[in-house]
């Protein structure tokens, strides 16, 4: 996905009004796309299944906790997700009926705002995914 999209991703997830099954998931493949081509393992195969890659492995749990999440309705969990790796937490405030989140990596920031803690989280992990394609 390129900068660009997930910046309008980003923006689109501020101005809903309520949570979004379908965006969340659409904010996953996004910020970490498809699973990897190389399923399998060059070492061949263990006995009865296939020995598949520990990129695929790793993309594929992570997915499948990323859904439950989703799927519970564990929003903000969900949320958590999505925050790149190494970025950390800076607030979660409110003001005046609006969420702000924002995160930071070193001297790079992001920030998201909507009505719900889980799409402001969102919104901010997209920018800063976005932003790690500058």
């Amino acid at each position: 996905m390129t900068r660009a999209a997930l910046l309008a991703l980003a923006e689109r997830v501020e101005g809903l009004d309520g949570l979004d099954i379908e965006l969340f998931k659409a904010a996953f493949y996004s910020a970490y796309g498809p699973p990897p081509d190389a399923k399998y393992n060059p070492r061949g195969w263990k006995v009865g299944e296939p020995d598949f890659c520990p990129e695929w492995k790793a993309y594929i749990a992570r997915k499948c906790r990323f859904i439950n999440f989703v799927d519970r309705e564990a929003y903000l969990d969900a949320a958590m997700m999505l925050v790149p790796d190494g970025w950390q937490m800076s607030r979660i405030v409110w003001i005046n009926d609006v969420i702000e989140s924002s995160m930071h990596c070193g001297f790079a920031s992001s920030t998201g705002r909507s009505k719900a803690a889980a799409l402001a989280l969102t919104a901010a992990a997209l920018r800063a995914h976005a932003g790690g394609m500058e």
